[in-house]
């Protein structure tokens, strides 16, 4: 639309051009202001908190022959409630002892397996805190039944020293599962204990090795350590990782 000249402009239209243009410096004119950024998207809260053993290398078994691995994991989860599973199953890739174990050798195809074996998946909200102790063993026809109730007394250990270090509860798991996994029919190779915090985002904060077990490298920056596992000639390396969703 033409605008009218100065002249015959209302008072009205005379303040309006005022207000909506631009100051005048001079002779030349400030360009106004860019509008600010838009805020950045608020961080994605995870509610989920998993364990992972992406890999165990075996440099030497504890018998002639293969090895047959598996693991007991128990602890109190982010609601405070005990929690306990013996693995692993056909989902995290057993194929030995009727799949309920890892098959593991010195050589091979056997010796270095990428499991990426999810072995721990629960809620774990903002806030919230989770520990758990882990111990692994090769097994020599044990029965099932027994390391199932050994897996619930890791569990029952936990919940009794959640205020100690947490090395307390890594060093504690061979007197936790007791008569219940005779010493020399199973052959324990190590432990470790954990604890997880959210947040926000799913932390691993602190990891301790237990009997047997050394930490030989620890990333808690990506959430990632290795364990060395030492015993009955047995000689194992497991990377772990922890993951939020």
């Amino acid at each position: 639309m033409t605008q009218a000249p100065e002249q015959h402009r209302t008072e009205q239209q005379r303040w309006g051009l005022m207000i909506n243009r631009p100051p005048d410096i001079g002779h030349h004119t400030k360009p106004w202001p860019p509008p600010p950024p838009p805020p950045p998207p608020p961080p994605s809260h995870q509610t989920r908190a998993m364990v992972v053993v992406r890999r165990i290398y075996c440099s030497c078994t504890t018998e002639q022959g293969h090895d047959e691995v598996y693991y007991l994991f128990g602890g109190v989860n982010g609601a405070g409630k005990e929690v306990s599973h013996r693995g692993p199953d056909p989902y995290q890739s057993a194929d030995a002892d009727n799949a309920t174990a890892w098959d593991m050798n010195d050589g091979g195809a056997e010796q270095n397996r990428s499991l990426n074996a999810t072995i721990y998946d629960e809620g774990l909200a903002p806030g919230q805190t989770a520990t758990f102790a882990c111990g692994f063993y090769e097994s020599d026809s044990q029965d099932y039944g027994s390391t199932v109730a050994a897996a619930g007394k890791l569990a029952e250990g936990v919940g009794t020293v959640l205020k100690q270090p947490l090395a307390v509860a890594a060093g504690k798991v061979l007197e936790w599962v007791g008569s219940l996994i005779p010493k020399n029919q199973d052959d324990f190779l190590g432990a470790f204990s954990l604890r997880l915090a959210n947040n926000g985002q799913v932390k691993l904060t602190e990891v301790a090795a237990g009997t047997y077990a050394r930490v030989i490298r620890q990333d808690l920056a990506h959430n990632t350590f290795s364990l060395s596992l030492k015993h009955d000639d047995g000689d194992y390396v497991v990377d772990i990782q922890v993951a939020g969703r």
